[in-house]
């Protein structure tokens, strides 16, 4: 019985941390991992690229995503 408890709290533990993934806004493939993080004002910038050739920048607030933006040949970062 006591291995069973353990076993359900553990579940829940997964189930409360969770993994984030983010999908890439050309080829909708999901990562896991950012290449570079950094903190711009109040939000949390991570940047990403994808085997598609897309660049790529999360940026989240207060741990809920906010905006996604996407390098565009000749324009730069633009809201994907």
């Amino acid at each position: 019985m006591l291995e069973d408890m353990e076993s359900v709290l553990d579940q829940e533990r997964d189930e409360t941390i969770g993994i984030i993934m983010v999908k890439c806004p050309s080829c909708k493939k999901e990562f896991e991992k950012h290449k570079k993080a950094w903190k711009y004002s109040h939000f949390d910038v991570k940047a990403y690229t994808c085997e598609c050739g897309t660049d790529f920048r999360e940026y989240t607030s207060n741990g809920k995503h906010s905006f996604t933006l996407r390098k565009k040949k000749g324009k730069g970062f633009v809201k994907a």
